[in-house]
């Protein structure tokens, strides 16, 4: 090609120098180019849109749109009563279980599966009836009993079971009861006096007399002259539960 027609390509009013343009011959050949143009069109009419429902649009930077404001606004106000009626609930009270009403046995009271004899005992609280204490383990001292290791074990046993221990005698037998307590040294340990002299007379065997009373109020054991060696743990065990199957 000459000078001339060099000029008539690059010069003024001819196509300019650079890649060559290509024109399809087929129309549908731009059909990919104009459906992603369509998409990226679509895409921001919604940003746009978006922008003004919830930040009033392009031209208010760091505002919010009154839709929005509402909706933080409740959200918070929420929230709020949420925690304050969490707050002024009143606390829930455990309620204690209820105790099983008292057997009626056809055995003698104060023998074995019979009841308590119905005698008034008096400790530290004042006047208690020996058929109140249910489940319980009463452990009947003699006088001049020297029975603390006994004592001892008993009460260890029955910590196991999450049982009391009521050591219970004569009246004139308040202060030795009281030091063979303090000998033993355990909290689980109530002395109980018996004014009338009701259960020491039923139940005592001599020595350490351990009697073993179920929750519904019936004696499952009676054990005398209970010593270190000696294990109640298969009565103890049973002792929260009523004395017969059903009950």
């Amino acid at each position: 090609m000459d000078r001339g027609s060099d000029e008539g390509v690059g010069g003024a009013g001819g196509i300019p120098a650079g890649q060559p343009v290509v024109v399809p011959d087929d129309a549908r050949e731009l059909a990919r180019d104009v459906e992603a143009w369509r998409r990226e069109q679509r895409w921001e009419r919604r940003r746009r849109a978006f922008e003004r429902k919830f930040f009033g649009g392009p031209n208010r930077t760091g505002s919010m749109s009154a839709p929005l404001v509402i909706a933080v606004l409740l959200a918070v106000v929420m929230l709020g009563a949420t925690i304050v009626s969490s707050a002024d609930s009143p606390a829930r009270h455990v309620v204690p279980p209820v105790a099983l009403a008292l057997a009626a046995p056809a055995a003698a009271a104060g023998s074995l599966g019979g009841l308590l004899p119905d005698a008034g005992l008096t400790g530290p609280t004042g006047t208690t009836p020996a058929q109140v204490l249910r489940p319980a383990v009463l452990a009947l001292a003699s006088a001049g009993c020297a029975c603390a290791s006994a004592l001892a074990h008993l009460a260890d046993e029955a910590a196991g079971y999450g049982l009391t221990i009521y050591l219970v005698g004569a009246a004139a037998q308040h202060a030795e009861l009281a030091t063979l307590s303090d000998e033993v040294g355990r909290h689980d340990i109530t002395v109980l006096a018996d004014p009338s002299g009701t259960l020491v007379s039923a139940l005592s065997r001599g020595g350490l007399t351990v009697v073993a009373v179920h929750a519904d109020g019936v004696i499952g054991a009676i054990t005398g002259s209970f010593s270190r060696t000696m294990s109640l743990d298969v009565v103890f065990a049973d002792l929260k539960e009523p004395a017969h199957a059903g009950a």
